[in-house]
């Protein structure tokens, strides 16, 4: 937030401005607990979401995707501290456990890449304090997650440094059947890929996100 007028900030919050400016209409924020997002749209409650979504095959059974991305987000693998791996492949096994946090991409990603692998869902921060504490063995996060945590913890976690273990698709939605604001959207993401504004608005947050650079540091080794 704003610290000066309390309104929302950030990559989202400019992009849903700059919608509501070219479709000549007043910008409302409804706010609401991330895991009522798709209900809410579903009763009604406001008419697009304002955040960015995984778009899963299960989610797509509820609601229509916008086929352009909003942009690509990075999964990050926390380890607990002393835990190694020669291989990926080495985590798909029993005596690895997960603690991912429920319900999100990440932890429906980690079971197909890892299907032999124990899994202990759980909420937010408690899925990486799990790590921490040496009571699972790793991970699969956001990197906003992973950078929230580490930039406010740091040292605590080891941070895998194979890069990014994959990239989904985060994009908006609407209601099933609402085709010509899918189509809206969708043209509107198009426009402003293609002149290089997305792109640059991503950068710019993604390097104002505490944490990040210490993930991108790691990666590079």
């Amino acid at each position: 937030r704003d610290p000066d007028t309390n309104e929302p900030m950030g990559l989202m919050p400019e992009i849903c401005e700059l919608m509501a400016q070219d479709l000549g209409v007043e910008l409302e924020y409804v706010e609401m607990p991330f895991g009522e997002l798709i209900a809410g749209l579903l009763a009604d409650k406001f008419d697009w979401i304002g955040i960015a979504f995984t778009s899963t095959p299960e989610r797509a059974k509820q609601v229509l995707f916008i086929d352009e991305p909003t942009f690509f987000e990075d999964s990050v693998l926390l380890l607990r501290p002393g835990f190694t791996f020669d291989k990926l492949a080495d985590l798909n096994t029993p005596d690895v456990t997960f603690s991912n946090m429920s319900g999100s991409a990440q932890d429906a990603s980690a079971r197909l890449l890892f299907p032999d692998a124990t899994f202990k869902p759980l909420g937010w921060p408690e899925t990486v304090l799990e790590v921490a504490a040496g009571r699972s063995d790793c991970c699969l996060i956001a990197i906003w997650n992973a950078a929230a945590y580490i930039n406010e913890n740091p040292g605590t976690v080891d941070i895998w440094e194979g890069g990014s273990l994959f990239s989904d698709v985060n994009t908006f939605y609407v209601p099933a059947g609402d085709w010509k604001t899918k189509e809206w959207i969708g043209n509107w993401f198009r426009f402003y890929a293609a002149h290089g504004w997305q792109q640059a608005r991503f950068d710019y947050w993604i390097g104002e996100l505490p944490g990040v650079e210490t993930i991108q540091e790691a990666w590079e080794g």
